[in-house]
């Protein structure tokens, strides 16, 4: 608890600066600043051990006639440490600063944008619905985290056959600042088929730091009722040479989300990993105020070999910010803006 606390701390400490200086107002209309980002803790309950974790980031954007954008993400895990906050001795820039890249959003007129930085590469969409989404066996397999790279993005791709696609050529040692050897590379598509359904379909391949090279290819269904009480998605995945799951070729996730009441959501999502494992996960989320969400979730996890089946409850409490009212909670328990 004075973890999380030390956290939302040091997200009003990164966060004000930039609601007093008002910098719209100072740079002028041809630019446009904004801020958004998420502080989370997280307890999980197995069956032999538990653990607390927290976790956080901030991401600040200066566009200039929304032509150019300028990007930069930062860890607000990074400064806390041994329960305390830490900016000197042992603070390092490098992990502080997930992402810094510039996107050229037109180029002559034209749906074409240029991508150049340190950031998340995707390789296919990933719904997280569930209020640890890091607990489902997939939750590493849909980017590649902090590595400088250079993207290609049409918005409308490949002669109007998808409503966009991305290229992306990359590096696949990251978490610095540095430029590394471009060694991978990837291509991500999306799709609206009806008004209710979108498809999204990637491909990638790169060095997988254990002397291989990961190949993946993806591809899923996200669809939702017109009012968008229900949501329902499926994704699979073949893959080869993955470092967490050397012996598999193949996985796939599906779920669905159902609004219960105006403030609650209850999630259903089923995983399976070849030669690896099943899970099956329930989860439930209640929006407390306007930024605050609270949820829990219960994982079993079925192995397919020797390792004994397990259950893992989890508790998750959210808290979002942002000048353009990012993650927002229109219904909440509550009525709170905070």
């Amino acid at each position: 608890m004075k973890k999380s606390i030390l956290l939302l701390a040091a997200t009003s400490i990164l966060t004000t600066p930039i609601q007093a200086l008002e910098l719209n107002e100072i740079l002028g209309d041809d630019f446009a600043v904004s801020y958004y980002g998420e502080a989370n803790g997280n307890a999980v309950i197995h069956d032999t051990y538990n653990y607390n974790y927290t976790y956080g980031w901030l991401s600040l954007s200066v566009e200039w006639k929304n032509k150019v954008r300028a990007v930069l993400g930062t860890s607000l895990t990074a400064v806390l440490e041994d329960n305390d906050i830490k900016l000197e001795d042992d603070f390092d820039i490098e992990e502080f600063i997930t992402e810094a890249y510039i996107e050229i959003k037109e180029v002559g007129g034209q749906p074409v944008a240029f991508i150049v930085g340190k950031r998340s590469i995707p390789f296919a969409n990933s719904v997280e619905a569930m209020p640890i989404f890091g607990n489902n066996p997939m939750s590493e397999m849909y980017d590649k985290d902090e590595v400088f790279g250079f993207s290609i993005r049409l918005d409308r791709g490949l002669f109007g056959l998808f409503d966009s696609a991305e290229l992306s050529a990359f590096e696949t040692e990251g978490g610095d600042l540095s430029v590394g050897t471009i060694n991978g590379a990837s291509i991500k598509l999306t799709k609206q088929l009806t008004e209710a359904i979108a498809m999204n379909a990637g491909y990638a391949q790169f060095d997988n730091g254990v002397g291989g090279v990961e190949k993946k290819a993806s591809v899923g269904l996200i669809g939702k009722t017109m009012g968008g009480d229900l949501v329902g998605w499926v994704n699979g995945m073949a893959f080869s040479d993955n470092a967490e799951y050397p012996g598999s070729d193949f996985a796939i996730t599906g779920g669905v989300k159902y609004q219960v009441t105006r403030t609650a959501d209850v999630v259903v999502e089923m995983t399976y990993v070849e030669k690896e494992l099943m899970q099956y996960s329930l989860g439930l989320n209640i929006a407390l105020t306007r930024r605050i969400t609270l949820g829990a979730e219960v994982r079993y996890n079925d192995y397919e070999d020797a390792r004994e089946d397990e259950v893992v409850f989890g508790l998750n409490a959210r808290y979002t910010f942002g000048v353009n009212d990012y993650g927002p909670n229109e219904e909440n328990l509550f009525d709170g803006d905070f």
